[in-house]
């Protein structure tokens, strides 16, 4: 037995020699590649190191580097070298200080609300660094309105669907590559639920007349606000204070838009 695993051993090593030698012979005759890539600018390689590289040249320092790329746009030229085969290539750099950004966009039901024809549609832009945003409308992906915080759906976008790509720009600065693209979830629906209130009052939708002795039209709206729309805490989750009135028709993605509808109806002055 211990013959055995001599013999095998034995074997084994010398095969691993075989493979061994085998692959030293291989190498030996794989050419040795030698590649190297260094980068430049303004003839000065880039190292941001404020030293000497191995070939003595000087390089350029963070301090140059950043005072350069602030200042214009640069053009990097990178060299490789393969066994002594130089080839020179160029990159465009640029570098954005405090580029206009935007922070905050927010609008009802942060995009999840009902959308109606007829019912505007407000954006809320925060930005840094702007002196304004840019807001496209687009329906099914073709814009519909430009540069406008406020868009109101046609019966031609009924059963689109709404997004909005907003810009941030300031003087000098088209805000190109710094743009936010939002999508509504809800497509534009092709009619409005039923609204009885203005039923029972046409004469307040009357035509205005805005010549100068017309009268003033002034309106207060008391509206129930949306905690006081369910029975008070402690009762099960989305019950109705109203008993005879369904959740769905006191859920405030349905309300909104109605009470937006009826009060725009009223052509209030104030």
């Amino acid at each position: 037995h211990r013959q055995r695993e001599m013999s095998s051993s034995s074997t084994s090593s010398s095969s691993s020699s075989q493979n061994g030698s085998s692959k030293q012979a291989r190498k030996k005759a794989m050419p040795s590649l030698q590649t190297s890539i260094s980068c430049y600018l303004e003839g000065k390689p880039i190292e941001l190191e404020e030293e000497e590289n191995a070939s003595g040249e000087s390089t350029m320092t963070t301090e140059e580097f950043w005072t350069l790329a602030l200042s214009k746009s640069l053009k990097i030229c990178v060299r490789v070298n393969n066994n002594g085969s130089k080839k020179d290539m160029t990159i465009p750099l640029v570098v954005e200080c405090n580029p206009p950004t935007l922070i905050g966009v927010s609008t009802f039901e942060k995009f999840r609300a009902r959308n109606f024809p007829g019912i505007p549609l407000v954006i809320e832009v925060e930005t840094a660094y702007a002196t304004s945003a840019i807001v496209d409308w687009y329906a099914d992906k073709k814009l519909v309105c430009h540069d406008s915080l406020f868009y109101t759906p046609t019966l031609e976008d009924a059963h689109k669907s709404l997004g909005v790509l907003i810009t941030p720009v300031r003087p000098g600065h088209d805000g190109k590559g710094f743009e936010e693209a939002y999508q509504f979830s809800e497509p534009v629906e092709d009619t409005l639920p039923e609204n009885t209130m203005l039923e029972i009052r046409p004469e307040w939708q009357l035509p205005r007349d805005h010549s100068p002795n017309s009268e003033l039209r002034i309106m207060s709206y008391n509206i129930l606000a949306d905690q006081n729309a369910y029975a008070p805490y402690g009762s099960p989750q989305d019950t109705p204070f109203f008993p005879w009135v369904s959740t769905e028709t006191l859920n405030r993605s349905r309300r909104m838009p109605l009470l937006l509808h009826e009060i725009l109806s009223y052509n209030a002055d104030v």
